[in-house]
């Protein structure tokens, strides 16, 4: 599958709507564990590391694109991010991180990026 068809499948309002049932965090990063979609694109990443850079500029470009509007629209699609850069390249997901809770409008994510950094 191509970077894009990922990109389209995981910012889709389906992959969206099965997130929005979980409560809590251990439940949305298991979740996402399993997500066929997400363990893909974790191979693609592992196999080519373009594709590392690839969805740090794809977080930036949403959080852009989304900046005046209330993050539930993209917020899991960053935390899916988010979660194969953890997995693949823990140092650049920690950059990532920090731009993300900077941002500070986002639920899902925020709390993936704390738990990459390791904040309480």
């Amino acid at each position: 599958m191509s970077l894009s068809n990922y990109f389209t499948e995981i910012e889709s309002e389906d992959f969206q709507s099965r997130f929005m049932i979980y409560s809590g965090f251990k439940l949305v990063r298991k979740a996402l564990a399993r997500e066929k979609n997400v363990a893909s694109l974790i191979n693609e990443m592992r196999l080519n590391s373009a594709c590392i850079d690839e969805i740090g500029k794809r977080i930036l470009s949403l959080c852009a694109e989304n900046k005046d509007e209330p993050g539930a629209a993209y917020d899991i699609a960053v935390a899916a991010y988010l979660y194969c850069l953890y997995v693949t390249d823990q140092h650049f997901a920690s950059r990532m991180s920090d731009y993300v809770l900077q941002l500070g409008k986002l639920w899902w994510s925020v709390d993936i990026a704390l738990h990459i950094k390791r904040i309480p």
